[in-house]
């Protein structure tokens, strides 16, 4: 079996194309648990929908992460 890098990325997706930032993000996970599919932000919290973020994570202030963290 060929390993090459081609082979492996069409076999396995790594990263979820984030919304907020329009690419493959390491810390956008999808899950379906509730029937619908959904996208959560790992760097945000584990259970931050990424549809409740008003931006990135990695690009808010920290006035901004905090005051989304009093509201989860």
């Amino acid at each position: 079996m060929d390993s090459s890098p081609i082979l492996v990325t069409k076999i396995f997706k790594m990263f979820e194309k984030c919304p907020k930032i329009n690419r493959g993000c390491s810390f956008c996970g999808k899950s379906r648990f509730s029937g619908k599919e959904k996208l959560y932000c790992g760097a945000a919290n584990t259970t931050a929908e990424v549809d409740k973020l008003p931006d990135c994570w990695k690009y808010m202030s920290n006035s901004q992460k905090k005051k989304f963290k009093s509201i989860i």
